[in-house]
């Protein structure tokens, strides 16, 4: 398995009313930190609430907030825990290390983390609330503290969900083997182990527990020599159910996980009997019907949505009523089943993705994943192994990919846009459908297990995902769904002639006008460049000039994006696309030429630039290189054949 692949947490792009209220947030600095100084703990609160609340992305000037003097402070209050204050200062002090590693200064988080006493401050924390805890279970119930019994519990599930959402960004190293080793991990391994003598503690922060451990567990050669908790984990697959299916899956991932890096895992026996159990929860309905079973009349259509609702004067009955809508689906048994569901299925999902990654990955295979490759043959299809290996470990892997392969393509699926969703609901359906995608596309790249009888339901779920989920574009969901596709369309040419002549096409070509981030608009760009460019495009694609002028319009706002890759395979497609005089006409009418003449210093400049401050890879400037290195004699040619005015 491979290094770790840092993804932008779903939802943090700030909109321009986030972004306003950064600068809003950046010059009320100093008030902000007056109240985090006062000794006023409602004021501290909403201070820390609004510092703690800013989107985490690089929009926001670090180094304008952090000092050692506000760490400092924070910790203080972190470590009080009598009010929620605590809660608010975690978090804050969690954003802040995410910030930095969001914004490639690792060495900052580090220092909050370790130097600056932060993970120290986690495990006092832990340590502190656990012992108030038993202390406050140990008084006759007439002296116990509701109040108090619910304030410690937040904060010691508060404080595995920070360390869980920052372990997934530290590499490799004496960080992450201070982590590992030391006893914020040995205490959390002691009190799975001897859970019984903790009923004060309920199956809500052990899940917490066993999402922290999951996530350690990814990619660290650390683990090595921890408790893997193989007993444990035996008894709760063995008795498996769906309250508690979401901690026996993430606790078997850290076990098997804690096997492979001790040279223990044998065989995936264990394994196979999760994935069956957790399948065959609720008559084996995936989490996706099982939400729209349960919830699907619940909530409003995006469609049904007016154009002028936000001017109508019921408008915020109508966001009242949704709202309470809401609370009543998500305080359910049926919403809380469903959660635990899902991320059940999506820690199954992603262990099977892991284990057919390491069954067909060599040493060398690890060793060659870093070096410089030449060309853009990122898709390009290698050797697959027919039965993924020939070891006890590959075989059961291979079995059990085959066995699920079907149910995990359903589990892809996307559903009806819906308006009301909470964030968290959002999060979970995509992160199952993103498992699934994932285990797909892996599935595909290293073995024979799916064939071409199997590509159309693949492609149905593409297809169904642009038609439903389009405005899921900016998610980390899309990104897997075009490799997926890319991978398909690259590798199997026999696929393009049904591709070009279906309604998918014309849901690509959407999506590529639609999507604005630049690694997808890059993606699209290939994509469309591979299908555009066969014989059959030419009869079937351009027979109008409105779809030639559509796909016109999506290299032009390509080129236009000031991002050196993303212009770079926009002219190469145009290259391969307009190289027919058939499509001059659209090149007239967006002026595509006199736009490429007049652009091109400034993209020649650009070139400079990116090549004087590194900021590109070798090869990605050897691709740009030789775009702009064609593009004089390419507008020469057009100028001679299209008769454009010098």
């Amino acid at each position: 398995m491979g290094k770790k692949i840092f993804k932008k947490p779903p939802g943090r792009t700030p909109t321009s009313q986030q972004q306003g209220a950064l600068e809003d947030l950046v010059g009320a600095k100093e008030t902000v930190f007056q109240k985090i100084f006062s000794e006023d703990p409602k004021r501290q609160e909403r201070a820390l609430m609004t510092l703690a609340s800013v989107s985490l992305g690089p929009h926001l000037a670090l180094d304008q907030f952090y000092s050692p003097e506000l760490l400092k402070r924070l910790l203080e209050l972190a470590n009080q825990l009598t009010t929620r204050t605590t809660l608010f200062a975690i978090d804050a002090i969690k954003n802040l290390c995410v910030q930095a590693y969001l914004m490639g200064k690792d060495s900052l988080a580090t220092h909050i983390l370790k130097e600056g006493g932060f993970l120290d401050c986690l495990l006092t924390i832990i340590d502190k609330a656990l012992t108030l805890l038993k202390h406050e279970h140990a008084l006759p119930l007439p002296q116990k503290s509701p109040h108090n019994h619910d304030l410690y519990t937040l904060a010691i599930e508060q404080c595995y969900l920070c360390l869980t959402e920052l372990v997934h960004f530290i590499e490799q190293g004496p960080l992450l083997q201070h982590i590992t080793v030391g006893p914020l991990v040995t205490g959390s391994l002691s009190l799975l182990t001897n859970w019984t003598e903790h009923p004060y503690l309920g199956m809500k922060l052990f899940k917490r527990i066993a999402a922290f451990l999951r996530e350690l567990s990814l990619d660290n050669e650390y683990i090595a020599s921890l408790d893997g908790l193989d007993t444990m984990v035996e008894a709760l697959v063995d008795s498996l159910f769906i309250e508690n299916a979401e901690f026996a899956c993430n606790l078997l991932a850290y076990s098997v996980n804690v096997q492979r890096y001790s040279g223990r895992l044998r065989d995936v026996g264990i394994v196979g009997k999760c994935v069956e159990k957790v399948f065959g929860l609720e008559e084996g309905v995936t989490p996706q019907q099982y939400f729209m079973k349960q919830f699907g009349g619940k909530y409003k259509l995006a469609e049904e949505k007016k154009g002028d609702e936000e001017e109508s004067d019921d408008n915020m009955e109508e966001v009242a009523e949704a709202d309470g809508k809401e609370d009543a689906v998500t305080s359910s048994i049926e919403f809380r089943k469903w959660r635990s569901m899902s991320k059940a299925y999506a820690s199954v999902i992603s262990l099977l993705n892991d284990l057919v990654q390491y069954a067909t990955t060599s040493p060398e295979d690890e060793d060659e994943e870093f070096e410089e490759v030449d060309g853009d043959e990122d898709f390009k299809e290698e050797s697959k192994t027919e039965e993924v290996g020939a070891s006890p470990i590959s075989a059961g892997v291979n079995a059990l990919a085959r066995m699920s392969i079907t149910h995990i393509l359903s589990c892809g699926k996307a559903i009806t846009q819906f308006l009301g969703l909470t964030q968290e609901t959002e999060d979970l359906l995509d992160e199952v459908q993103e498992a699934s995608l994932s285990l797909v596309l892996t599935v595909l790249q290293n073995t024979t297990l799916i064939g071409p009888s199997d590509y159309a339901p693949i492609l149905d779920v593409i297809h169904e995902f642009l038609h439903l989920s389009l405005y899921k574009c900016e998610r980390n969901v899309f990104d897997t769904l075009l490799s997926l596709l890319r991978y398909l369309i690259d590798n199997n040419k026999a696929l393009r002639p049904s591709i070009i002549s279906s309604e998918l096409l014309t849901k690509i070509i959407r999506a590529g006008n639609y999507t604005q981030g630049v690694q997808q608009r890059i993606q699209l760009v290939q994509i469309l460049q591979t299908l555009l460019t066969t014989e059959q495009a030419k009869h079937t694609v351009f027979t109008t000039i409105e779809n030639v002028q559509e796909v016109t319009e999506m290299l032009v706002q390509a080129c236009k994006s000031g991002n050196l890759l993303l212009i770079s395979h926009a002219l190469d497609a145009f290259y391969d696309i307009f190289s027919e005089n058939n499509y001059n006409q659209a090149l007239a009418d967006k002026q595509v030429i006199q736009m490429m003449k007049v652009g091109l210093p400034h993209l020649q400049g650009l070139y400079k630039g990116a090549r004087s401050e590194k900021q590109m890879s070798k090869r990605e400037l050897r691709y740009a290189d030789q775009a702009l290195e064609n593009l004089p004699a390419f507008i020469e040619y057009k100028v001679r054949e299209m008769g454009v005015q010098q």
